[in-house]
């Protein structure tokens, strides 16, 4: 059975005060100051001002950085796909916050935008959206050359690149699995993946990994697209390690959040 993992993601938190920021909040501030997709603005806006709410968030990554650590202990995951049943489900988001939280550990860590119809990546984390994924897999650059460095220490990016015409051959394509292999050889890797019931990709991305995490919408997703979401997981042999409940509050979801 897929855990639900134990984290809340929402610009409505209830904290009661604000403790000290330690290196894991600086370090979610950094990835902040780059982010302007319309996903990632609440919970960026708030880390970057500073708020209760943004110890809660970087809290939250934590809790869920910490889980994924002994989820696995006798083999822990190298490569993570964050993925979603639908687009606007927050799943960019989390990939963000979860590379920069692992990368506050010391663990060196690589975003990969794996979503190569509608990347945001790039346009998340303040880096070149014209080179990256697409070109490593072409053999128009290196895989040295298309790393970014991003201004959270320890996280490398490597955006989408250029939208190519074939985007489930690519990212199912034996040159993708390479990439990845070389990828987590050195680093920790979290892949931004599509959703999962608009098209093949995610599911096929993560076949290729350790397994994904499938963020949901409190209040919007319904049990049937999980459902299928999962399936789809499933079919292609790939293993969905947990579910992020996001834009859930403490006090609509009481005690559910913790998993089962």
């Amino acid at each position: 059975r897929t855990r639900m993992l134990p984290v809340l993601l929402s610009p409505q938190h209830d904290v009661a005060e604000a403790p000290a920021p330690g290196r894991e909040e600086a370090a979610l501030k950094l990835a902040a100051s780059q982010a302007q997709a319309r996903q990632a603005t609440s919970l960026f806006d708030a880390a970057k001002h500073g708020t209760a709410t943004a110890f809660a968030t970087a809290e939250a990554f934590r809790k869920l950085r910490t889980n994924l650590v002994y989820m696995r202990v006798d083999e822990p995951a190298r490569v993570l796909v964050v993925t979603s049943p639908k687009p606007g489900d927050g799943k960019s988001t989390v990939a963000a916050n979860l590379a920069a939280a692992i990368a506050a550990s010391g663990q060196p860590t690589v975003l990969v935008d794996g979503d190569l119809r509608r990347p945001t990546v790039a346009t998340n984390m303040g880096v070149d959206d014209q080179l990256g994924v697409t070109d490593v897999l072409v053999g128009r650059l290196p895989l040295r050359d298309a790393l970014q460095e991003s201004e959270v220490p320890h996280l490398k990016v490597l955006a989408a690149g250029k939208i190519p015409p074939n985007p489930s051959e690519l990212l199912g394509s034996k040159a993708m699995r390479g990439l990845i292999a070389e990828l987590a050889e050195q680093a920790m890797v979290i892949i931004d993946a599509p959703p999962l019931l608009a098209v093949t990709d995610g599911a096929l991305l993560t076949a290729s990994a350790d397994g994904a995490i499938v963020v949901i919408s409190t209040g919007s997703t319904i049990d049937a697209e999980l459902q299928t979401a999962l399936d789809n997981l499933r079919v292609v042999q790939g293993e969905a390690l947990g579910v992020v409940m996001n834009k859930a509050s403490r006090r609509t979801m009481g005690g559910a959040y913790y998993y089962y």
